[in-house]
């Protein structure tokens, strides 16, 4: 199991930077892969909330065995409409919603109803997605 940290959080060290989230989750996944002890067709990559950028970058580039969502939302833009702003202010390396439709093996979605954080029309258009 390898565990992560984002930039400046925990441990960690550097700036915070969400453009930086998905080349963080390849570099992570690539050190693991490489282990010696590691099988890389068992990697199972797992992702809730924010973390699920990373779990569906891995997933869309490098081919795990299963992924994991849960919590997640689809696109950062979403979320920031969904606050009222204007999506312009959000980027697209969060975009969850491409990476679910391009990944091939399974995937399990997770999302309740009552998330007061995400709405869950975003499980469900994940879901959608997924069964493309």
């Amino acid at each position: 199991m390898l565990l992560a940290e984002y930039r400046s959080d925990g441990r960690s060290s550097g700036e915070p930077d969400l453009e930086a989230v998905p080349g963080d989750a390849h570099a992570f996944y690539d050190r693991l892969a490489s282990m010696p002890q590691v099988d890389r067709g068992r990697i199972v990559v797992l992702g809730r909330s924010l973390d699920g950028a990373a779990a569906a970058a891995v997933a869309h580039t490098r081919a795990p065995c299963a992924v994991v969502l849960e919590q997640t939302f689809t696109t950062l833009a979403d979320m920031v409409a969904e606050a009222g702003l204007p999506r312009s202010l959000a980027g697209d390396a969060l975009d969850r919603l491409s990476a679910v439709k391009a990944y091939s093996g399974p995937i399990f979605l997770s999302h309740g109803r009552a998330d007061g954080n995400i709405p869950f029309a975003h499980g469900q258009r994940l879901a959608a997605a997924a069964a493309d």
